[in-house]
């Protein structure tokens, strides 16, 4: 039997990525979501990716215009969750950053797909 191998990234939203957010980190070019998509590819999509089997992400963004794309093209089935918009007293909080699962379709087929959003304080 083949064993699962599983890879967990959080992929740091582009509108979460901010230097204010991160004051620690130098240079800002780190937040930068370019760079931190291509490091992405490097770390499990170029050097592991024969083994990976189930991919989870979170603070995912870039959806249709990068992630459907390369889900296809890896022949893994995308599974995609928006954060839901927040309103706790105030103006709605609107986020386009959410989660993801890639799955190879040759090893798993869906039986079903719940999504449970948890709605934390500080949103």
């Amino acid at each position: 039997m083949r064993r699962l191998m599983v890879a967990q990234w959080n992929m740091l939203a582009g509108e979460l990525a901010l230097p204010r957010f991160f004051p620690h980190v130098v240079p800002d070019q780190l937040l930068d979501w370019d760079t931190n998509r291509r490091d992405w590819i490097t770390r499990y999509m170029t050097n592991r990716f024969a083994e990976v089997d189930l991919v989870c992400m979170q603070e995912v963004d870039h959806v249709r215009d990068w992630l459907e794309p390369l889900s296809a093209s890896l022949s893994m089935t995308l599974l995609h969750h928006a954060r839901p918009t927040t309103n706790m007293g105030r103006a709605a909080i609107v986020r386009n950053d959410g989660c993801a699962v890639m799955y190879r379709s040759s090893r798993f087929s869906l039986v079903a797909s719940h999504c449970h959003h948890y709605v934390h304080v500080c949103d």
